[in-house]
């Protein structure tokens, strides 16, 4: 009884205030959340009405996308979910920027863990929605459902989602998001990896979409479908060296140089043709993440080769360029076993092994490079320089094993 009290008064209030009923949104909506969260599902339907009278009332209320979020809600406690779904793809659709991941959730949860009847449900609201589209913002409505549901529908589901899309095409060959709608029929056939038919759909965006925005990620997506799907390395090359020289500052433009580069070693064994794209990727994106592996490939190249001064040289620069990247003392350790194993240097192995210690102090072998370079120059009869390293290993790792025993190397006998 007291909760109907509050209810009847609220109503009362609420004809009688004019602050209520042309400005004052807080107050009306606080009041529903009021009763709302009284807990009797006696007064579901009149909160339910009362929300939707708030819509009607404050069509510009900041309020709106809580209260619908509000309403699917109900719906959705209530098992009622082809209604609630309506609600909160209205909510994706008309506030994208509404941050609240349960939308999601339930939107999954309603097409993917109820019985497939809901989802024809949904789909016989779409065909409606299209049969009734008009204006530009019923169309743009009916986008955002398609988008939306394209995201989530099954393997089952593709091609009944596949025809609302051409059809939509069909009907508005003009519309605003016509670009956005080839993709989302492209994906759909990559979802059943009939990659011929992907790829018919991304060529037509690339001839039809020229100015739009996605047209990088369509440019990626083929890429990536002709080097993985396809194996056809130089068409992949193509379209990745496509987007770089298009979009150079687009944020993804490193990662398609480094894929062009990357097949043409890997994939192609074209060696001197990805020597020359690992290069482009260190001027052009130097401070990107693919730069170390960029040095790293140039050096096992060479190395491969026999090249050994081009393999340090390339060593060289990931350390002198990258030393806080955690891979900087493995490329120091390969310049000292190709300066002592392949160059047959070593004094210059020895010098690099005193770098590492200066370049990487808190490396767990930096002690015993010093070390072994001691025990090197020892037997290359350089005492003097032997008893200097020595003592900046004593000086610099003085509670180490290796700065305990190092003088009892000038006791051993030449």
């Amino acid at each position: 009884m007291k909760l109907l009290s509050l209810i009847l008064v609220f109503s009362w209030a609420v004809s009688q205030d004019d602050t209520v009923q042309h400005g004052n949104d807080t107050v009306f909506y606080n009041h529903i959340k009021f009763l709302e969260e009284q807990g009797d599902d006696k007064y579901r339907d009149y909160i339910i009405t009362e929300y939707r009278r708030f819509l009607n009332i404050f069509p510009n209320s900041t309020f709106r996308a809580d209260v619908l979020f509000n309403i699917a809600n109900r719906y959705h406690i209530s098992e009622e979910y082809d209604i609630s779904l309506v609600y909160y793809l209205k909510i994706v659709m008309l506030f994208p920027n509404f941050k609240n991941p349960q939308i999601m959730t339930q939107i999954e949860q309603i097409i993917f863990k109820y019985e497939q009847s809901r989802y024809s449900n949904v789909a016989d609201f779409i065909n409606k929605e299209m049969r009734q589209a008009r204006t530009e913002k019923e169309i743009d409505n009916l986008f955002q459902f398609l988008k939306v549901l394209s995201a989530f529908a099954d393997d089952e589901q593709l091609i009944l989602l596949r025809e609302n899309i051409e059809e939509y095409i069909s009907k508005f060959p003009d519309s605003i998001n016509l670009d956005t709608i080839f993709i989302l029929l492209a994906k759909s056939y990559e979802r059943e990896k009939n990659f011929k038919h992907a790829m018919i759909h991304y060529l037509a965006f690339t001839k039809l979409f020229k100015e739009s925005e996605q047209r990088p990620f369509v440019l990626m997506q083929m890429a990536g479908i002709f080097q993985n799907e396809f194996s056809e390395y130089y068409n992949a090359r193509k379209y990745y060296k496509e987007f770089v020289t298009s979009y150079p500052k687009n944020e993804q433009a490193h990662e398609a140089q480094f894929k062009a580069a990357f097949l043409l070693d890997d994939d192609v064994s074209d060696y001197d043709a990805a020597l020359v794209e690992y290069e482009y990727y260190l001027s052009n994106y130097a401070d990107k993440s693919h730069a170390m592996e960029c040095l790293k490939r140039i050096a096992v190249i060479y190395y491969n080769r026999e090249n050994y001064p081009k393999a340090v040289e390339a060593y060289k620069r990931g350390v002198d360029n990258y030393r806080s990247d955690p891979r900087a003392s493995e490329y120091q350790k390969e310049i000292i076993s190709i300066s002592k194993n392949r160059l047959n240097n070593l004094d210059k192995a020895i010098d690099e092994m005193v770098n590492f210690a200066d370049y990487f102090p808190e490396h767990e072998d930096s002690s015993d490079y010093l070390y072994d370079a001691v025990e090197n120059l020892i037997e290359l009869n350089n005492r003097e320089k032997a008893l200097t390293i020595a003592t900046k290993l004593k000086n610099a790792f003085p509670n180490s094993s290796n700065a305990s025993k190092v003088d009892e190397l000038f006791n051993s006998p030449n």
